[in-house]
């Protein structure tokens, strides 16, 4: 992005260097159900992330995500889940190395309470940091 075009983010993001799990989604009915993967997210915000994938992908491919919620001070610990199940779709891929991408993920369908509660975290980790 160059200094003259526009930052396309709504939400603040914050560093976010947790193992997170990725499944891609198809439509198609009669295709198996492809494999979890377990991945290192890059960044996080109530708006989407960035993860690190082993493979590239295109644009508006959609992904369940499970983000573990840690009950540990310091991590993303959340009153009543253990676990944090979002839709999203593929909005860029960049290849960092051979056989190494990091995707960006726009978040689909999330729960209202889970985008409250994203946001709020990334909020109070800005504050912290003093990012």
């Amino acid at each position: 992005m160059t200094k003259y075009q526009k930052k396309k983010r709504v939400h603040p993001r914050i560093p976010f260097k947790e193992s997170i799990q990725i499944r891609p989604l198809t439509d198609d009915k009669n295709k198996e159900e492809l494999a979890l993967q377990s991945c290192q997210c890059h960044d996080i915000s109530g708006g989407g992330l960035s993860v690190y994938v082993e493979q590239a992908y295109p644009r508006e491919v959609v992904f369940r995500l499970l983000i573990p919620l840690n009950k540990e001070a310091g991590h993303l610990k959340h009153e009543s889940k253990n676990t944090l199940q979002i839709i999203g779709k593929v909005m860029w891929c960049k290849e960092v190395k051979l056989n190494s991408y990091i995707i960006g993920i726009q978040f689909l369908n999330i729960y209202k309470d889970d985008f409250q509660f994203l946001c709020e975290y990334v909020i109070e980790e800005l504050a912290a940091k003093d990012y």
